[in-house]
């Protein structure tokens, strides 16, 4: 899903596990119990998504922008 943008989609529950959102533009989605298990996230921007405390611990982050705008790089 390289550099695509999803505006107002909602993933809720949705198993995204491997899944590449590289460079993705993520607008208020919702992402309310959704499965990022080694989803690829790198440069991708979340902005305004639900809920803000997404547990992304099992993601692929580097420079990704979260919800509250804050690069994560690990």
């Amino acid at each position: 899903m390289d550099r695509a943008g999803l505006t107002n989609a909602n993933l809720s529950r949705a198993d995204l596990t491997e899944a590449d959102f590289s460079a993705a533009l993520l607008i208020r989605a919702n992402l309310t119990d959704t499965i990022f298990t080694k989803t690829i996230l790198k440069w991708a921007s979340l902005s305004h998504v639900t809920p803000a405390d997404l547990n992304l611990s099992h993601a692929i982050l580097d420079k990704t922008v979260l919800p509250n705008g804050s690069a994560l790089e690990r």
